[in-house]
């Protein structure tokens, strides 16, 4: 039997673990899928880069909550054990945005190419894994991860009237290699397979293991990481209920007692992680517009705060980029702070300016309980900055139209469809200006017509 003072400690480790394993295993749930079921539709396999042709839509792409409609994605996997990969970006055009954005097993951003961070000329990455010693060629950019899979997302933003079938020659262009096929040298030695676990979920839903059920999962993915240093007297603490890289695990050998603090340490966890992505941040005027959920090691990792927010991002939505590269707002009230409802209502949206971004804007609307896409009559999800037809003010400001049925008159270049139930808005603001990022800028609240 555990002693008060022992359980409470367990039950403490326990917590602060599962805040740390909680994103890595919600992307171990997509990675599983991606990489090991061809009929998936997101499907992207390993070592290779997946270009999706189409956007996003509610039959494409629609189980990562807040699948964008703006960029056609390009996605995949890399194992990095053997050898690094060269990335190849192909030039794009002065006005152009795209990105690519690199992932860890940690879900940190830990590397950006493209239009804000290296520009639109052709260029090449050599993503390295954590063990590799080697020289980078001359010419490269170095991209070095700290887990040995990482995470590639291509974005490239439509033109005003393009379709997704204009960037597929742009798509096309990119290269992904091994550096050893890249340089002509024959390939080192085949690293070992991996022998994934496979998650008891559902694929098309979060990972989200309850009680000690994430400390086997959690022990396999740590031994495709290498921590930092400043993180081993973490994982040292951790080792106190069987958490270790590579550990085999079996709570068959745990007493039940502290078995149940575990689990208490467990739910607790999650509880904090579904308070905190319920408010993700303090609103204004009805926009939450958090600005720290995303990005390296440095901001995600720094301190309990901070694996908090980790969590709270890959249970809101994994993978976005950080709020320098694209901010998202997010509303789901109207100016009385009443949710939003398509079925009962329209709204306004009235911006006196655009909303101040070097790249894009769109508005997107979401279901508000799934964050995904909802079918529509019209086929339009999104307004965006570049729409044909656009109508704005003289001064550059514009309204949005947000209601179900498409206005009368006919003038729909400025509607917004929305689902005919609660729903939620989602504004991308791609490479922000300082504004949005100090925290000066007030978006307009959403303004209920009926």
């Amino acid at each position: 039997m555990l002693s008060a003072s022992a359980s409470a400690d367990a039950r403490a480790v326990a917590e602060l673990a599962a805040l740390y394993a909680y994103p890595m295993l919600v992307g171990y749930g997509y990675l599983h899928t991606q990489v090991s079921d061809p009929s998936s539709s997101m499907h992207q396999g390993m070592n290779r880069l997946h270009h999706f042709r189409q956007l996003g839509g509610p039959a494409r792409l629609n189980t990562i909550p807040w699948i964008n409609n703006d960029t056609p994605y390009g996605a995949g996997w890399l194992d990095l054990r053997a050898e690094p990969f060269v990335l190849s970006l192909p030039e794009f055009s002065p006005g152009r945005f795209h990105n690519v954005q690199l992932l860890d097993l940690y879900t940190h951003n830990f590397a950006y190419f493209g239009t804000r961070t290296s520009g639109n000329a052709a260029q090449q990455v050599l993503i390295a894994g954590p063990d590799w010693q080697g020289t980078l060629p001359a010419g490269m950019q170095l991209a070095r991860a700290e887990t040995q899979l990482v995470k590639i997302v291509t974005r490239i933003l439509l033109e005003g009237g393009e379709s997704a079938e204009a960037v597929q020659a742009l798509e096309d262009r990119y290269g992904l290699q091994p550096l050893s096929q890249h340089l002509g040298h024959a390939p080192p030695p085949a690293p070992p397979p991996i022998h994934f676990i496979t998650p008891g979920h559902d694929p098309r839903t979060r990972f989200e293991p309850a009680g000690t059920d994430f400390i086997a999962p959690l022990n396999f993915m740590l031994s495709l990481c290498r921590p930092p240093a400043e993180e081993q007297p973490l994982l040292q603490g951790f080792q106190r209920i069987g958490i270790a890289a590579g550990q085999a695990f079996d709570e068959q050998q745990l007493a039940p007692a502290l078995s149940k603090a575990i689990a208490d340490g467990v739910a607790a966890a999650h509880r904090r992680i579904e308070a905190k992505a319920a408010r993700l941040d303090d609103r204004i005027n009805g926009w939450e517009m958090p600005l720290h959920l995303r990005g390296s090691r440095a901001r995600m990792a720094a301190d309990e705060a901070a694996l908090l927010n980790r969590a709270a991002a890959a249970r809101y939505a994994i993978w976005g980029v950080d709020a320098e590269e694209g901010l998202y707002m997010v509303s789901d009230e109207d100016a009385q702070g009443q949710p939003l409802d398509g079925a009962a209502h329209r709204y306004t949206l009235h911006f006196e300016q655009p909303p101040p971004v070097r790249a894009f804007w769109s508005f997107t609307v979401y279901d508000a309980a799934t964050r995904c896409l909802v079918a529509h009559s019209s086929g339009r999800y999104a307004v965006r900055d570049r729409d044909p037809g656009l109508q704005r003010e003289l001064d550059g400001g514009f309204t949005l139209q947000l209601q179900h049925d498409a206005p009368a008159g006919g003038a729909n270049a400025n509607w917004l469809p929305v689902p005919a139930r609660p729903f939620q808005v989602v504004a991308r603001l791609y490479w922000p200006c300082a504004e949005l990022l100090d925290g000066r800028y007030r978006p307009p609240p959403i303004e209920r017509l009926e």
